[in-house]
């Protein structure tokens, strides 16, 4: 083995240096995409790029926590569409699996009551919003976004 990041938990959790310590200290959906014309175009998502990230086509991909994503049932603003695949009762929550337009998936964290706000079902559409993510590229360190 080797090390891959030292930090507190926290710090760690909130700063991961890669997809693999950001998957080992907690859940984390991991999208991947492209950088085209300055942003990481990761499916129906874009992040705008530094310079140091600014490299066209190279590979890139979004590290965004399930908690970090809000839903909503009514098209608001340019939030990209997906459709809910699955729904799991976690206790404390309710895990929602979405098919994003690409194909790739995402999965939500939503409190109960916010669950029950949206009157969630399998195959219904919903928008999506990421309020925080990390983007990484081939040849650059992670940035943070938050949204």
């Amino acid at each position: 083995g080797r090390v891959e990041q030292i930090g507190t938990a926290q710090e760690i959790y909130e700063n991961p240096q890669s997809s693999f310590v950001a998957g080992f200290i907690g859940p984390i959906n991991v999208l991947r995409g492209k950088v085209e014309a300055g942003k990481a175009k990761i499916g129906q998502f874009e992040f705008a790029l530094d310079q140091n990230h600014l490299e066209g086509h190279t590979d890139a991909e979004a590290l965004i926590r399930p908690s970090d994503v809000e839903l909503d049932t009514a098209a608001t603003g340019s939030f990209p569409k997906g459709q809910v695949k699955r729904i799991s009762f976690l206790g404390w929550g309710i895990k929602v699996d979405i098919v994003l337009m690409d194909g790739q998936m995402l999965t939500v964290h939503l409190t109960k009551d916010r669950f029950q706000e949206l009157q969630l079902a399998e195959g219904r559409d919903v928008y999506i919003r990421p309020t925080a993510a990390k983007v990484f590229t081939r040849k650059a360190a992670a940035q943070d976004y938050s949204i």
